[in-house]
């Protein structure tokens, strides 16, 4: 529990964390609006922006042993939305749990520290 639980600078999401808008316009891939939506998530979470030191996104988990971020099965209302493995360094510790995304009720968006 204690990656879980435990301050730490960096967390990586064990679960993909579910961003609440698009992150696509006119059918092209907008890196920038995916990176507003993780910093949405992470704030309405609790994580002021201002102890964000940096952050990173991908489909692929960070962890050995999660599915891909597009093939975790998610609930029917969720799956509309985009989702991403997320790396996060903050500024101070942070103690856990860390959670982020529109799927935190649901066991998505599951951070620990490396």
């Amino acid at each position: 529990l204690g990656r879980y639980l435990e301050p730490s600078k960096e967390w990586l999401s064990v679960t993909p964390a579910i961003l609440h808008g698009r992150d696509y316009d006119g059918g092209s891939f907008r890196p920038r609006k995916a990176e507003k939506l993780i910093l949405q998530a992470l704030t309405e979470s609790g994580y002021p922006m201002e102890n964000i030191a940096e952050f990173s996104y991908q489909a692929a988990p960070y962890w050995r042993g999660p599915s891909s971020a597009r093939n975790v099965r998610v609930p029917k209302h969720l799956e509309k939305w985009p989702r991403y493995h997320v790396r996060v360094s903050f500024k101070e510790p942070v103690s856990g749990p860390v959670i982020a995304g529109i799927g935190r009720h649901y066991g998505l968006g599951v951070f620990a520290s490396p």
